[in-house]
């Protein structure tokens, strides 16, 4: 029995090794045979002959993965972590922790058998005493056998909602999480795993706040808003075989090169160009720490590789509490730490840090993760403003965050106030309504200013005032073509065609027939939506740029700025509505299709930032969204945690954020920061996704309806409140800003 267990280990090695090096390896098929030889006639040998034949082979193949490691690419790594002899999250479980309990079903009740979560502890040895640590383990699964191994570890909605269910659980308890992740991206079929958009920014949105430590360890496949779901934490582990990048090779090259079906060269060419390996991330920021893995990757027999996990992830505990304690013991720990208490040769460790957090802790601990993730991609886009622009800049930040801070102060001293008034008893009832009666006699006849005058009215009958017409005067460079359109609905003798001149002129290119909404350019809205001559842009001296050096990308951007005049795809600005003021950011489609890249990110954070602090109504204006700049790899991807976190905080601050989709809007954006909100909205005939049509097709080989992508399906789906008339945009608008939000609204004070 010994001697075929070390034939079968051998074969392992040799069809692991096969896994990357494919035909190249073309000693492969002699040492099968040999292998196969040796297990037919094991018993033939005496032990003497049968460890002489072992050992050669052991040689013979230790030498191939010594020289296959000095060789590995880019494209190699993907095809290790998709192995089936790879670690999974079940060898992480036994191997790693002492004891755990998984939650949820077993035998075929599993919700999602994608998606693991278990109750464990962790411990470790001190001295000669033992600290065991409660945590939540929360991560991907992926089976072993006949599966296809580029789709197993897809979660669905259900699975990706364990990840809030589990973590309410942990902050409550106040023990850290754990997600590890693997996974080539999500389920990204609504009609077999409808809401994968919206579960994956709820996950965002809660993650981002979580009152409780998170590690975050990519052990595997990091393939984008699938891993991101479990991907945003405090501290991020990135196992040295593994990747992550905002798009798989395989698809990457699919766009890049057109066709369904690249090969392998094409696949080879932009795995290197997306620089998705681990130290690529770690050189962009975009991961905090690699763990190194033996020569060819972590297999479930490396033991010694899951003692170094788990000293690594107690570890990265540890300083994210740390780092979230008082001053002052921050600083005690930090010194025992850099004389070297914290650690030995072997992996003990010399102290026990407690994991349990105060509120006060915790709230520092929040402040850090949202200063990390403002921080990330900070370096990967241009800032063109000249040193005096920047200055000026600076001084109104600090009086714009001055008058932030002393409008809160008075707020709350309001609230204390009103705390007593509330608290005198019942003696004072009687007064209380006799003053409201008074009150309301000085309303009835007028002692009342004209500035309460006006806010009242304007939030009690929103519908009855305009103050600003739009600039009706801007026409549609569309309505100058002299010819007729046929509309998409056209099924009727009825149903003529369409005059452009017309339609476009006269009727903001909606068909008078049936309502279909033809695509217009966003300057229509600038014009047709926003009060006249009240925009006032910002930040527009942010330009993209090329940050992980992808081939052809300079150019690209160069043709883009010249032909939208614009240095990103993403415009910012400061306009009003009705007279009331918002912030708003729009995508430009002409800008490399409105995808979404460190700069855009950059500006829609800075967006955010300038609402909360002014107290304006937030609108994410979509009016074409092709997804996350894919030629910006890892660093693009960083948008997603990055501006949902943003949008987390600025609604926790009681802001109303809004967004409305038009045309095309898909991908990442979708799955993060544009579905954050309750207020969502989109304009008739335009389309909402998780993943494009070609997409979906192409990796689930089903065939999907043309209106699968529609704003009616996406309002059945619930994935949008309402679907809008372009006509109707900005009477639309501003009743939202006059009817929904919390009161700290700068026109609701």
């Amino acid at each position: 029995m010994l001697k075929l267990k070390q034939v079968e280990a051998v074969g392992k090695r040799l069809d692991y090794l096969h896994i990357m090096k494919g035909e190249s390896l073309k000693s492969y098929a002699d040492l099968n045979l040999e292998i196969a030889e040796l297990k037919s006639k094991i018993f033939d040998y005496s032990d003497v002959e049968f460890s002489g034949k072992i050992s050669k082979l052991e040689e013979i193949i230790f030498a191939l993965e010594q020289n296959a490691a000095k060789t590995i690419s880019p494209y190699d790594i993907v095809r290790l972590s998709r192995s089936p002899q790879r670690i999974r999250l079940s060898d992480i479980l036994m191997n790693v922790f002492d004891s755990y309990q998984e939650f949820g079903g077993v035998d075929g009740f599993e919700s999602d058998p994608a998606v693991i979560v278990a109750k464990a502890f962790v411990s470790r040895k001190v001295d000669d005493k033992l600290f065991r640590h409660p945590v939540m383990v929360i991560g991907h699964e992926k089976g072993r056998g006949a599966e296809d191994y580029s789709q197993a570890g897809s979660a669905t909605p259900e699975g990706n909602k364990k990840v809030i269910e589990a973590g309410m659980i942990a902050a409550r308890e106040g023990i850290p999480i754990y997600l590890f992740g693997n996974t080539p991206g999500a389920m990204h079929f609504e009609d077999k795993a409808p809401g994968a958009s919206q579960q994956i920014s709820d996950n965002l949105a809660f993650l981002a706040k979580v009152r409780t430590p998170v590690i975050v360890v990519n052990y595997g496949e990091g393939g984008s808003g699938g891993f991101e779901a479990l991907g945003l934490g405090d501290y991020r582990i990135m196992l040295s075989h593994a990747w992550y990048s905002v798009i798989s090779p395989e698809s990457a090259a699919a766009i890049e090169f057109k066709t369904a079906s690249p090969n392998r060269d094409q696949v080879e060419y932009c795995a290197k160009q997306l620089h998705i390996t681990s130290k690529d991330n770690l050189d962009f920021g975009v991961v905090d720490h690699i763990i190194n893995e033996p020569a060819l990757g972590a297999r479930a027999e490396d033991f010694d590789f899951f003692k170094l996990l788990k000293y690594e992830i107690i570890k990265a505990t540890d300083m994210v509490v740390l780092n979230s304690k008082p001053k002052y013991f921050r600083s005690l720990r930090k010194y025992q730490l850099h004389q070297g208490a914290f650690e030995d040769t072997d992996g003990s460790f010399h102290l026990d840090i407690n994991w349990q957090l105060t509120n006060h802790e915790k709230k520092r601990l929040l402040r850090l993760r949202s200063n990390k993730y403002r921080n990330l991609a900070a370096e990967y886009y241009q800032d063109d403003r000249s040193r005096w622009k920047k200055f000026t800049a600076t001084l109104d930040g600090i009086q714009l965050s001055a008058d932030y801070y002393i409008d809160n102060f008075l707020r709350h001293h309001y609230r204390i106030l009103k705390m007593f008034e509330e608290g005198r008893g019942e003696s004072l009832a009687v007064w209380k309504l006799l003053g409201q009666k008074t009150r309301s006699l000085l309303k009835n006849y007028g002692f009342m200013s004209n500035e309460k005058r006006r806010r009242n009215k304007l939030l009690s009958a929103p519908e009855s005032i305009v103050l600003f017409e739009p600039n009706s005067s801007y026409v549609s460079p569309l309505a100058k073509k002299q010819l007729s359109v046929t509309c998409p609905n056209n099924s009727s003798a009825e149903h003529f065609d369409l005059w452009v001149p017309d339609l476009y002129r006269d009727n903001a290119g909606v068909c008078h027939h049936c309502g279909y909404h033809f695509p217009v350019e966003y300057q229509w809205y600038l014009n047709h939506v926003i009060d006249k001559a009240s925009i006032k842009e910002f930040n527009q001296d942010i330009r993209a740029i090329n940050p992980v050096g992808y081939e052809g990308l300079d150019e690209r951007l160069e043709k883009a700025r010249k032909l939208t005049g614009k240095n990103s795809s993403v415009m910012t600005f400061e306009a009003s509505v009705q007279g009331i003021g918002l912030v708003v950011a729009m995508c430009i489609k002409d800008f490399i299709g409105g995808t979404i890249g460190a700069a855009e990110s950059e500006k829609i954070v800075r967006a955010f930032d300038l609402a909360k602090i002014k107290k304006k109504p937030m609108l994410f204006y979509s009016h074409f969204c092709g997804g996350i700049r894919i030629f910006e790899g890892s660093v693009g991807l960083t948008a997603m945690p990055k501006c949902t976190m943003a949008a987390a905080e600025y609604m926790e601050a009681g802001g109303l954020y809004m967004v409305v989709f038009d045309h095309d809007s898909y991908a990442g954006p979708v799955a993060s920061f544009l579905s954050c909100t309750p207020y969502k909205f989109g304009i008739k005939s335009s389309n909402i996704g998780f993943a494009g049509r070609k997409v979906i097709q192409g990796s689930t080989k089903f065939s999907i309806s043309p209106d699968y992508h529609s704003v009616e399906r996406a309002l059945e789906r619930r994935q949008i409140l309402e679907c809008w008339d372009r006509r109707d945009f900005r009477k639309n608008l501003a009743n939202c800003c006059q009817t929904m939000g919390g009161s700290s609204l700068y026109y609701r004070k």
